[in-house]
């Protein structure tokens, strides 16, 4: 933008920032401030050809698109597309001027001052304003309701309406007679009956809007109040809104009344009805935990025989081969004082890892005999404590460890090696015993058997297994049996027998 000076001899260029400023209005105020109305970029404010002041809307303006400015001795008017604004110089103070206080048009193209008038040309005609009247403290001089919508439909307008619970959404319109009456105007209202308390209405709005009102009678008051705290007279409406008996306090109290009674009766006769149950369950596990019982005292109880009748046949192969002292040395002490040990854990149901230690040495000592010196074996025991702090279930290795001899190495030529292994794992409560030999392995062992005329399942191997069975419905953790076939490229060097039995610190 150019300034031509008042002598026409000299042009100032005035920019912002370097840009240039577009201008639809100009004019100068008592104190050489230039004030200069842009389309977008607000209002600016300059002295001596310097920018002091740009106005915008983040500091009091309406909009950044001016149509018109005018000063007014203190004042300047500006008119905008959002309203008409007056600017007092001393204060840097803003009163505006909307359609809301009667405004009839925004498209303002002239402004002119007449001693207390200020008249302004728009596309819709010419209308003035008192410019000293206008922004006096608004007094209310009349209110009065004007629309009422229920559920959002409207309704004739009444001093009364009856409503129902369910459609009981209410909001009510009003207006107020005179210039900025509704902008500049503080309105209370209150729903006497559920709040005494007046609540402030916010400036420009018309509407009361209670999105539910309960049961009960009310009247809606609404009421002007000015600067100086003088009110206008009430207007009122009153409200009676009534709920159908179903949701009425005394038919819940009854319908709750029968629900409850009828609970209780339902959740006494599931109790009994759970205790019979319970009671018919309990008796149920406890005859089938002595059924249990009953069949691993009647397979620990086979066990020995069966182990008997294996070492009379060794001791019928001694006599046979006319081996009299071995004979008797298997009779006469190791063998009867591994049957003592026998009978002694047979009317147990635990013993300790210790007590299993010492038979196995006596059953192994009785077989090193049988095989006449030719078998090798080696009891390990990787346990930190004492041994005879934990306890497993009785008769559980002894089969495995005669299975090794009769299926492994009583088939093999030259050195037989056994070697048994007691380890602890803590974390899992465990007793690991595993049962390695350098026999035959199970496939030879199988096809062996198969050519015997009297073929049949190796007895204790299938009461071991039954009575692991039985254990484990029993016990809390599980006992677990896992054999490996051990091989040297194709050729089988023995079996590995993995035993993981549960143990307690208690028998």
């Amino acid at each position: 933008m150019i300034k031509v000076s008042k002598d026409g001899d000299s042009n100032i260029l005035l920019k912002n920032n370097g840009d240039n400023i577009l201008t639809g209005s100009i004019d100068m105020d008592s104190r050489n401030h230039l004030w200069i109305g842009t389309y977008n970029e607000g209002l600016y404010e300059f002295y001596n050809d310097q920018m002091i002041k740009k106005w915008s809307t983040e500091n009091g303006l309406l909009s950044n698109n001016i149509n018109k400015i005018k000063v007014d001795t203190n004042f300047l008017w500006i008119t905008t597309d959002q309203g008409i604004q007056r600017l007092c110089l001393k204060t840097n103070t803003f009163k505006n001027l909307t359609k809301q206080d009667g405004i009839p048009s925004y498209s303002i193209n002239d402004i002119e001052v007449l001693n207390e008038k200020v008249f302004f040309a728009s596309n819709s005609g010419v209308f003035c304003i008192d410019k000293e009247f206008t922004f006096k403290n608004f007094k209310p001089i009349e209110i009065y309701f004007t629309d009422v919508e229920i559920n959002y439909k409207k309704a004739e307008l009444k001093s009364q309406y009856f409503l129902k619970q369910d459609e009981s959404q209410f909001q009510v319109s009003f207006n107020s007679n005179g210039l900025r009456a509704m902008t500049s105007g503080n309105y209370e209202y209150r729903l006497h009956g559920l709040f005494n308390e007046w609540n402030s209405i916010p400036t420009g709005s018309n509407n009361i809007i209670f999105p539910s009102i309960p049961q009960g009678r009310y009247t809606l008051q609404l009421r002007a109040v000015d600067t100086d705290g003088t009110t206008s007279d009430l207007e009122e409406i009153r409200i009676q809104v009534t709920i159908p008996f179903y949701k009425k306090n005394w038919f819940w109290i009854i319908v709750m009344s029968i629900l409850i009674a009828g609970l209780v009766i339902y959740y006494r006769w599931q109790l009994r009805f759970r205790e019979s149950e319970k009671n018919k369950q309990l008796l149920s596990l406890q005859k089938e935990k002595e059924m249990i019982n009953l069949k691993l005292e009647n397979l620990r109880s086979q066990m020995n025989p069966h182990f008997v009748f294996n070492a009379l046949n060794s001791i019928q192969e001694y006599i046979m081969k006319n081996q009299r002292v071995q004979a008797g040395d298997y009779l006469g002490g190791k063998f009867a004082d591994l049957i003592r040990t026998y009978l002694d854990h047979s009317v147990k149901g635990r013993i300790t890892v210790q007590e299993e230690i010492d038979s196995l040495n006596m059953y192994l000592e009785l077989e090193q005999l049988r095989f006449e010196e030719r078998l090798q074996y080696e009891i390990k025991i990787d346990i930190e404590q004492n041994p005879d702090h934990f306890f497993i279930p009785t008769m559980l290795i002894q089969p495995y460890v005669e299975n090794a001899l009769k299926h492994g190495l009583l088939h093999i030529e030259g050195e037989r090696l056994l070697n048994v292994t007691f380890s602890l794992d803590a974390a899992q409560h465990l007793i690991i015993c595993t049962v390695d030999d350098n026999g035959i392995g199970r496939e030879k062992a199988r096809e062996i058997q198969a050519k015997r005329l009297r073929h049949h399942k190796s007895f204790a191997t299938k009461a071991t297994d039954d009575r692991i069975s039985l254990l484990n419905y029993v016990l809390e953790k599980e006992a677990s049996i896992e054999i490996t076939d051990k091989h040297n490229g194709t050729q089988a060097t023995g079996t590995l027998v993995t035993i993981k039995i549960p143990y307690t610190t208690e028998g």
